[in-house]
């Protein structure tokens, strides 16, 4: 999780996840059931996280805002391009821009707008193929105050473990206010 982020919007996010997998269940038709549509959607997260964090490092660009004390520029930018080698074979090859932004005052923002091209990318047990768009913008002001969206976009085939496909058309949004240990608000969409 992103560093001062509260743990109760951490779990909020992560319910959200859950939550999403039974609208995901409805895209991906009646060939995945929603216990597959679970492992399917795990499987492709573990796959956009170790290997989009492995493109943004290769890019230059910090895999998380915290400030300047943790020795991250001011700014760092840069173009992604990066193929990356699936855990269990095929690969995923990541495209897009990546940013991290910390100013002296505490505020941080790290953007990500990535495309991802699956091609047999096994991970799990779960082997994918096809494309998904996605983004992401954390935004911290140094004060307490959180904000999270996260979308993602594009169609999946899944063989192994699975065997099916989705259309994936996924908004989540996190927001918190106040401090650390009590007396703030979580607002999700």
């Amino acid at each position: 999780r992103p560093a001062g982020l509260p743990g109760r919007a951490a779990a909020l996010a992560q319910r959200l996840a859950v939550v999403s997998v039974a609208c995901l269940a409805v895209a991906c038709g009646s060939n995945l059931n929603e216990e597959d549509t679970r492992v399917a959607f795990a499987s492709a997260n573990v796959a956009l996280a170790q290997g989009s964090a492995q493109a943004q490092a290769m890019a230059g660009v910090p895999a998380g805002a915290g400030g300047q004390a943790e020795g991250l520029a001011p700014r760092a930018a840069a173009q992604v391009d990066y193929n990356w080698s699936c855990t269990e074979g095929g690969t995923a090859h990541f495209t897009g821009n990546a940013e991290a932004v910390v100013s002296d005052t505490g505020s941080s923002n790290v953007n990500f707008d990535l495309t991802t091209d699956f091609d047999g990318c096994t991970v799990n047990g779960v082997s994918m193929s096809g494309a998904l768009d996605y983004s992401a913008a954390v935004n911290a002001s140094g004060t307490g105050s959180v904000s999270t969206t996260f979308t993602m976009k594009g169609n999946l085939d899944f063989s192994g473990k699975v065997d099916g496909s989705c259309e994936f058309d996924l908004t989540m949004a996190v927001d918190v206010s106040g401090g650390v240990g009590g007396g703030g608000t979580v607002g999700a969409t």
